[in-house]
């Protein structure tokens, strides 16, 4: 087993000895090779088999290098209402796990290519180059990631149904304000440091629940200081807000 899984860690993959023999109790061969146990994985939420690899506190970290598999768990556009994501300019905030770990990612540096909000959780990634990172964030960009793919079925399943969802809490507005279903999502807020070149981030709560004639209050999120420029301000300074 030790063989195995020393190939597999050469290759980005940190399976766990249980996470392991669970993949190789499904495979329906009794022989199983690292190639059959990575395409096994693949359609296996990380979570279950990984035992992961990164640290636990990556505020003194600086770099993440590969090979590292990362499963994607969730993606929001930063710019955009909860409730039309596809509006343009895209700034996607990536959300990964190890296995154990969760990590956001922003698309500081360009877009990371073959990710898009139609991408479904449970796709697998491997860093491929270098990834900055500051203040526990990766800073994300192209040529960095590459999209393997795989299909975790229960974690399609339950993003199907939490995007219907939010479909029908949309429509619902247009039948009555009042009526208005509350969606929470994770975001983060930004602020940009007058002595200092490097963008950092505040994490907020951008909550919909409050819906006045067609006018969002999303509390600690202002879109309006989003800008294609790359500007960020802040509107939000409360402790309460900051990332520990």
């Amino acid at each position: 087993m030790e063989e195995i899984k020393s190939h597999l860690e050469n290759k980005g993959w940190f399976l766990s000895d249980n996470g392991l023999n669970y993949i190789q109790d499904n495979l329906e061969t009794e022989v199983s090779n690292v190639n059959d146990i990575i395409k096994e994985a693949l359609n296996t939420d990380l979570r279950k088999i990984g035992k992961g690899y990164l640290p636990h506190d990556l505020s003194k970290q600086k770099l993440i290098t590969g090979p590292l598999i990362l499963q994607l768990l969730s993606v929001l556009n930063l710019s955009a209402p909860i409730q039309n994501q596809h509006l343009s300019p895209r700034f996607l905030q990536l959300l990964f796990t190890d296995g154990v770990k969760k990590v956001k990612g922003i698309e500081i540096f360009g877009h990371v290519e073959n990710v898009s909000l139609d991408t479904p959780p449970g796709t697998k990634f491997l860093v491929t180059n270098e990834i900055t990172v500051h203040d526990n964030l990766l800073y994300l960009g192209p040529n960095l990631l590459k999209n393997l793919g795989g299909e975790v079925d229960e974690m399609i399943r339950e993003w199907r149904v939490g995007k219907q969802f939010i479909v029908r809490g949309h429509s619902s507005t247009k039948k009555n304000n009042y009526n208005y279903e509350i969606v929470e999502v994770e975001v983060i807020t930004l602020s940009t440091s007058s002595s200092s070149s490097v963008t950092t981030y505040n994490q907020g709560t951008y909550n919909q629940g409050t819906h006045n004639q067609g006018t969002y209050n999303t509390g600690t999120y202002n879109q309006g200081n989003i800008r294609r420029g790359g500007g960020y301000s802040n509107p939000a300074k409360n402790d309460s807000d900051q990332i520990q």
